[in-house]
């Protein structure tokens, strides 16, 4: 998965209830903890996607917030949001 066109992940998404889902780790410091990362989720037909990611809050300077989409503006993307955390279509 690319994300912001610079930020690589790979990702084996798990189909968990009505979406798919994937926890991101990273290796720690001391290369034997893992540390998670963030976490994604998609609708079933993976038209939508719901992403939180500590190198885009790193990144942006923001606390704990998420990315979903495709949107247009801030409404379609908490309703989005919504519908993945949820699982409704």
């Amino acid at each position: 998965m690319i994300v912001d066109e610079d930020l690589k992940y790979e990702i084996k998404l798990r189909e968990e209830d009505k979406n798919y889902f994937e926890l991101l780790t990273a290796k720690g410091k001391n290369y034997i903890e893992l540390k998670s990362i963030g976490t994604i989720m998609t609708s079933v037909e993976f038209d939508e996607i719901w992403v939180n990611l500590d190198d885009i809050n790193e990144k942006y300077n923001i606390t704990e917030r998420y990315i979903s989409g495709p949107v247009k503006n801030m409404k379609e993307a908490n309703d989005i949001a919504s519908r993945i955390v949820e699982g409704t279509p």
